[in-house]
C-alpha cells in the first residue's frame, strides 16, 4: 500500500523531507504497525516517539 507521510519540524530533516511517498510492507494493519516499520527504516524517528502527534486523512488518530 502506498502511504504520503507528512513530516513537520524538525523530523522534516530527520525523514529527508516534508512529504515523502512510503511504500509498506504487507502487516501493516494499524498506525502502530507503521511506525514501527518507519523506525526500523529510520531509527531517529524513533527518539522522538512520545512527542509525535498521528493524524490519518487530516483527523487525529491513534495507534490502534
Amino acid at each position: 500500500m502506498r502511504i504520503r507521510l507528512l513530516y513537520f519540524s524538525v523530523l522534516r530533516d530527520l525523514a529527508d523531507g516534508d512529504e515523502v511517498d512510503y511504500e509498506t510492507g504487507t502487516g501493516i494493519d494499524t498506525v502502530g504497525d507503521l511506525l514501527a516499520e518507519l523506525y526500523a527504516v529510520r531509527p531517529a524517528l524513533a527518539d522522538w516517539d512520545d512527542r509525535l502527534l498521528l493524524a490519518v486523512n487530516g483527523s487525529y488518530a491513534t495507534r490502534d
